[in-house]
Protein backbone atom coordinates (compact mmCIF):
# COMPACT_ATOMS: atom_id res chain seq x y z
CA UNK A 1 0.00 0.00 0.00
CA UNK A 2 1.30 3.47 -0.84
CA UNK A 3 1.37 6.53 1.39
CA UNK A 4 0.72 9.72 -0.53
CA UNK A 5 -0.17 12.16 2.25
CA UNK A 6 1.64 15.07 3.81
CA UNK A 7 4.50 14.17 6.11
CA UNK A 8 2.72 15.08 9.36
CA UNK A 9 -0.37 13.08 8.41
CA UNK A 10 1.72 10.09 7.34
CA UNK A 11 3.65 10.02 10.60
CA UNK A 12 0.46 10.34 12.64
CA UNK A 13 -1.21 7.50 10.73
CA UNK A 14 1.80 5.32 11.52
CA UNK A 15 2.25 6.43 15.14
CA UNK A 16 -1.28 6.89 16.51
CA UNK A 17 -2.15 3.25 15.95
CA UNK A 18 0.96 1.06 15.83
CA UNK A 19 -1.09 -1.64 14.07
CA UNK A 20 -1.18 0.67 11.04
CA UNK A 21 2.52 0.05 10.53
CA UNK A 22 1.71 -3.56 9.59
CA UNK A 23 -0.13 -2.23 6.53
CA UNK A 24 3.03 -0.77 5.00
CA UNK A 25 6.42 -2.17 4.09
CA UNK A 26 8.22 1.18 3.95
CA UNK A 27 7.49 4.88 4.14
CA UNK A 28 9.01 7.97 2.57
CA UNK A 29 8.33 11.21 4.40
CA UNK A 30 9.18 14.61 2.93
CA UNK A 31 9.48 17.79 4.99
CA UNK A 32 6.86 16.96 7.66
CA UNK A 33 5.23 19.80 9.59
CA UNK A 34 6.44 18.72 13.03
CA UNK A 35 7.03 22.36 13.94
CA UNK A 36 7.25 25.56 11.95
CA UNK A 37 10.54 27.25 11.17
CA UNK A 38 9.05 30.55 12.38
CA UNK A 39 6.08 29.67 14.58
CA UNK A 40 3.71 32.26 16.01
CA UNK A 41 4.36 33.23 19.62
CA UNK A 42 3.03 30.70 22.15
CA UNK A 43 0.26 33.05 23.40
CA UNK A 44 -0.97 33.41 19.81
CA UNK A 45 -0.90 29.64 19.37
CA UNK A 46 -3.00 29.23 22.51
CA UNK A 47 -5.43 31.90 21.34
CA UNK A 48 -5.71 30.13 17.97
CA UNK A 49 -6.51 26.87 19.76
CA UNK A 50 -9.17 28.53 21.91
CA UNK A 51 -10.81 30.39 19.03
CA UNK A 52 -10.59 27.32 16.79
CA UNK A 53 -12.60 25.32 19.32
CA UNK A 54 -15.24 28.04 19.60
CA UNK A 55 -15.61 28.48 15.87
CA UNK A 56 -13.88 25.98 13.60
CA UNK A 57 -14.62 28.18 10.58
CA UNK A 58 -12.39 31.10 11.59
CA UNK A 59 -9.68 31.31 8.94
CA UNK A 60 -6.67 33.57 8.71
CA UNK A 61 -4.05 34.29 6.08
CA UNK A 62 -1.11 31.98 6.62
CA UNK A 63 1.58 34.43 5.64
CA UNK A 64 3.28 31.52 3.88
CA UNK A 65 6.16 32.70 1.76
CA UNK A 66 5.21 30.63 -1.26
CA UNK A 67 8.60 31.28 -2.85
CA UNK A 68 10.06 29.17 -0.02
CA UNK A 69 8.54 26.04 -1.55
CA UNK A 70 11.19 25.69 -4.25
CA UNK A 71 14.14 27.50 -5.79
CA UNK A 72 12.42 26.97 -9.15
CA UNK A 73 10.09 29.90 -9.79
CA UNK A 74 8.34 28.09 -12.66
CA UNK A 75 7.24 25.34 -10.27
CA UNK A 76 6.27 27.79 -7.54
CA UNK A 77 4.00 29.47 -10.11
CA UNK A 78 2.45 26.11 -11.02
CA UNK A 79 1.78 25.29 -7.37
CA UNK A 80 0.10 28.62 -6.73
CA UNK A 81 -2.11 28.26 -9.79
CA UNK A 82 -3.09 24.60 -9.45
CA UNK A 83 -6.27 25.32 -7.51
CA UNK A 84 -5.06 23.44 -4.44
CA UNK A 85 -2.82 26.10 -2.93
CA UNK A 86 -4.63 28.69 -0.84
CA UNK A 87 -3.58 31.43 1.54
CA UNK A 88 -6.13 30.71 4.27
CA UNK A 89 -5.97 28.23 7.13
CA UNK A 90 -8.53 27.70 9.85
CA UNK A 91 -7.36 28.29 13.39
CA UNK A 92 -8.71 24.89 14.33
CA UNK A 93 -6.74 23.10 11.61
CA UNK A 94 -3.61 25.05 12.52
CA UNK A 95 -3.95 23.96 16.15
CA UNK A 96 -4.61 20.36 15.20
CA UNK A 97 -1.54 20.23 12.95
CA UNK A 98 0.64 21.75 15.65
CA UNK A 99 -0.65 19.19 18.18
CA UNK A 100 -0.12 16.36 15.69
CA UNK A 101 3.48 17.50 15.19
CA UNK A 102 4.09 17.46 18.94
CA UNK A 103 2.51 14.01 19.18
CA UNK A 104 4.68 12.63 16.37
CA UNK A 105 7.77 14.06 18.06
CA UNK A 106 6.85 12.36 21.34
CA UNK A 107 6.29 9.00 19.63
CA UNK A 108 9.27 8.93 17.24
CA UNK A 109 10.75 5.90 18.98
CA UNK A 110 7.66 3.85 18.05
CA UNK A 111 8.35 4.05 14.31
CA UNK A 112 9.14 0.44 13.42
CA UNK A 113 8.93 0.27 9.63
CA UNK A 114 11.84 1.29 7.40
CA UNK A 115 11.40 5.00 6.77
CA UNK A 116 13.25 7.46 4.59
CA UNK A 117 12.87 10.99 5.92
CA UNK A 118 13.82 13.97 3.76
CA UNK A 119 14.60 17.43 5.06
CA UNK A 120 15.65 20.56 3.22
CA UNK A 121 18.36 22.29 5.23
CA UNK A 122 16.98 25.67 4.10
CA UNK A 123 13.29 24.85 4.63
CA UNK A 124 11.71 28.13 5.72
CA UNK A 125 8.31 26.50 6.31
CA UNK A 126 8.78 23.31 8.35
CA UNK A 127 11.52 23.30 10.95
CA UNK A 128 14.65 21.35 9.96
CA UNK A 129 15.58 21.37 13.67
CA UNK A 130 12.34 19.56 14.56
CA UNK A 131 12.82 17.07 11.71
CA UNK A 132 16.38 16.30 12.87
CA UNK A 133 15.13 15.88 16.44
CA UNK A 134 12.48 13.42 15.25
CA UNK A 135 15.12 11.48 13.30
CA UNK A 136 17.45 11.35 16.30
CA UNK A 137 14.66 9.88 18.44
CA UNK A 138 13.27 7.47 15.84
CA UNK A 139 16.04 4.89 15.98
CA UNK A 140 17.54 2.52 13.47
CA UNK A 141 14.48 2.15 11.22
CA UNK A 142 14.76 5.70 9.99
CA UNK A 143 17.27 7.21 7.59
CA UNK A 144 17.41 11.00 7.42
CA UNK A 145 18.54 12.63 4.20
CA UNK A 146 19.20 16.33 4.45
CA UNK A 147 19.39 18.21 1.18
CA UNK A 148 21.88 21.07 1.38
CA UNK A 149 20.17 24.37 0.51
CA UNK A 150 16.92 22.43 -0.06
CA UNK A 151 13.64 24.25 0.36
CA UNK A 152 10.32 22.74 1.47
CA UNK A 153 9.06 20.81 -1.56
CA UNK A 154 12.18 18.79 -2.31
CA UNK A 155 10.46 16.86 -5.09
CA UNK A 156 10.04 20.21 -6.89
CA UNK A 157 13.35 21.79 -5.96
CA UNK A 158 16.70 21.94 -7.72
CA UNK A 159 17.72 18.54 -6.28
CA UNK A 160 14.49 16.81 -7.39
CA UNK A 161 16.38 14.18 -9.38
CA UNK A 162 18.46 13.31 -6.30
CA UNK A 163 15.25 13.09 -4.24
CA UNK A 164 13.64 10.77 -6.80
CA UNK A 165 16.76 8.58 -7.15
CA UNK A 166 17.17 8.22 -3.38
CA UNK A 167 13.48 7.34 -3.04
CA UNK A 168 13.64 4.81 -5.86
CA UNK A 169 16.79 3.20 -4.40
CA UNK A 170 15.12 3.00 -0.98
CA UNK A 171 12.08 1.17 -2.37
CA UNK A 172 14.18 -1.19 -4.48
CA UNK A 173 16.45 -2.23 -1.59
CA UNK A 174 15.52 -5.62 -0.18
CA UNK A 175 16.55 -4.72 3.34
CA UNK A 176 16.82 -1.36 5.04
Amino acid sequence: MDIVWGGNISLNVLLRNIENQKLYQKAVIESPWLALTNPPAVPLQRLAGFLGKISPKIRVRTGLKVEAISHRNDLVDLVTKDGIYHELLSLRLFSQIMEAGRFAQSQAGNLKIPTLLFCGESDQICSPVAIRSFANNAGKNLELIEIADGYHALHLDTEAENFIERTKDFFLKENF
